[in-house]
């Protein structure tokens, strides 16, 4: 007869096997999900670009990562900025600013600005009306490590178009446009940070480390049984 010493000690074992295996698998699970992802992402961008319409507003999701041309002016005194952002390996803020459609109010990400002094990159007042293009972008959550926004000071880490609307106090569309870079100069705002290469996609070296866990515990319960056969 086992000892219940022995026994807990291989039931822990057993269940941290099985613990190990079911990560690795999740993580692959999560793999050809994030590979699908991606493959779909790049697939809509490049599609020839599309004209915004109430059909395409309605049906918004089905346009996610879609090139697209819009007009409209632009309410530069109600513009936000979300930091910290990364371009070039210089850190700063991205500027976002409310454009008004004749199909409604939209967020546009106009790109980059350095944080150094990135209050002289913000302009005042209502554009002339302009013709733009960009990406259809649905912002979807918050990762686990970005802090929460302060509305109350207007400071900005990720895009919360709910909490953006009572902020600027217009009824803005439940989507963003990053806007294109239209030429390859590096006069700030720079625009083009629309970036699906840079989503995160580890999930097969997690999976990797999840089953290296397993194997090297299973060995260590191989060597321990053995010994304790032996004895």
């Amino acid at each position: 007869m086992y000892s219940s010493k022995l026994l807990s000690l291989i039931i822990s074992f057993s269940l941290s096997f099985i613990i190990l295996l079911s990560l690795g698998s999740w993580q692959l699970e999560r793999l050809i999900w994030k590979q699908s992802l991606l493959k779909q992402i790049s697939e809509q961008t490049s599609l020839p670009a599309i004209d915004l319409s109430y059909s395409i507003i309605g049906n918004i999701k089905k346009y996610k990562s879609r090139k697209i041309k819009l007009e409209g002016n632009f309410l530069y005194d109600s513009s936000l900025t979300i930091f910290s952002r990364v371009y070039k390996g210089e850190v700063g803020r991205h500027v976002i600013v409310p454009i008004e459609t004749k199909y409604g109010w939209i967020l546009i990400n106009k790109g980059f600005i350095p944080e150094k002094n990135y209050t002289d990159y913000l302009k005042k007042g209502y554009s002339t009306f302009i013709e733009i293009e960009g990406i259809i972008h649905l912002p979807d959550y918050k990762s686990y490590f970005t802090p929460e926004n302060n509305v109350n000071k207007g400071e900005w880490y990720y895009l919360n178009i709910e909490e953006i609307k009572k902020y600027v106090d217009l009824p803005l569309l439940d989507f963003v446009i990053f806007e294109a870079k239209s030429d390859n100069s590096d006069k700030f705002p720079i625009a083009g940070q629309y970036r699906y290469n840079n989503i995160p996609n580890d999930h097969l070296q997690y999976a990797l480390t999840w089953f290296s866990l397993a194997i090297v515990l299973f060995i260590i319960m191989r060597i321990f049984w053995n010994k304790h056969l032996n004895k």
